[in-house]
């Protein structure tokens, strides 16, 4: 065999032989070949997960190596200042890149807004009406070990009662599970009373008049049993 002829063997072996190494190859890193932009999308939840919850977050850190997938999910940590983490889930729509996201209940966050839906939906069971719900102005809350505050609720008339459901407060434990209770304003045995001896004719009505009942008797504020919702488990556990 000639000097030419070797050489045209060589490279007719490299060329067929070129792609069964370069596939694998491929294959093997296929997280390089169609790459989502981390580093993009951490200074996007950033300034998003800022502006609606009123935050000081220190950075956001999403996983180094993420594929662009549709429909699949992974989880970004956030950093608050002067300390604090919590999770964000991030969703991938479709396979170009877009992505939805959404702050869960977790040890270091409260998502106030889902608080709300849940706090509505329950409270609607016992009430004529479906009733508003407002845990603040924020649309995030930094936990606290032992934290409680109230919820404002309106539109709450008891169905099965007299009364109302004015308020509901929350608490949070030192593992970020969420504990609420009720307090409603409802009538009282003596109010109930009072009210039934006004409408009876004279000669039986007792001394006492609805007008001489106290407001403390007109209504009493009760707390319904209370509720726990576990948190979302996530990287922070």
């Amino acid at each position: 065999m000639t000097k030419n002829s070797l050489n045209m063997a060589i490279a007719h072996s490299v060329r067929r032989r070129l792609p069964v190494y370069l596939l694998p190859l491929c294959l093997l890193t296929l997280v390089g070949c169609n790459p989502l932009d981390v580093r993009s999308l951490e200074a996007k939840l950033k300034t998003q997960i800022q502006e609606q919850g009123n935050l000081n977050i220190k950075s956001v850190t999403c996983p180094e190596s993420v594929s662009k997938e549709a429909g699949t999910s992974f989880q970004c940590e956030g950093a608050l200042e002067p300390d604090g983490k919590f999770i964000i889930q991030v969703k991938q729509e479709d396979d170009k890149g877009q992505t939805s996201w959404e702050v869960p209940n977790s040890k270091g966050m409260l998502n106030l807004a889902l608080l709300e839906t849940e706090l509505v939906k329950e409270i609607a069971k016992d009430t004529k009406v479906e009733p508003a719900v407002r845990c603040g102005s924020d649309r995030y809350r930094v936990n606290r070990p032992g934290d409680s505050f109230d919820c404002q609720v309106k539109n709450a008339t008891l169905a099965k009662a007299k009364g109302l459901i004015e308020k509901v407060t929350v608490t949070i434990d030192t593992d970020g599970n969420v504990a609420w209770q009720q307090i409603r304003r409802t009538a009282s045995a003596n109010a109930t009373a009072a009210t039934t001896a006004a409408a009876t004719p004279a000669a039986t009505t007792p001394a006492t008049s609805p007008d001489n009942a106290s407001s403390s008797e007109a209504s009493q504020p009760t707390s319904s049993p209370r509720r726990v919702r576990p948190r979302v488990s996530n990287a922070l556990d």
